[in-house]
């Protein structure tokens, strides 16, 4: 994710890049859906990590969610409060 800030070196608006980490695991899922050969990162609203950076963020599956996403009861994924995400800025 990016926001725009000042450069420190030149003054300009530039994107200051994030990174964000689920703590405790090396990699986790993001949602998505697939047509053919395009696909979707599913975002919804952004949970209390994430808001104070963005007004949405991508639908992060915690471990063991991937077969709730692929099943028939998805939409309980959209409620993402409980995910804790660490966030660090970048340049």
């Amino acid at each position: 994710m990016t926001e725009r800030v000042e450069s420190e070196k030149t003054g300009r608006p530039v994107r200051r890049h994030y990174l964000f980490r689920l703590p405790g695991a090396r990699a986790f899922l993001l949602a998505a859906v697939r047509e053919g050969d395009r696909f979707s990162i599913v975002a919804t609203r952004p949970n209390a990590n994430v808001a104070p950076i963005h007004d949405r963020m991508p639908l992060v599956l915690a471990p063991g969610e991937s077969s709730v996403w692929l099943g028939p009861d998805f939409a309980s994924l959209s409620n993402r409060d409980a995910v804790r995400l660490s966030v660090t800025a970048g340049r």
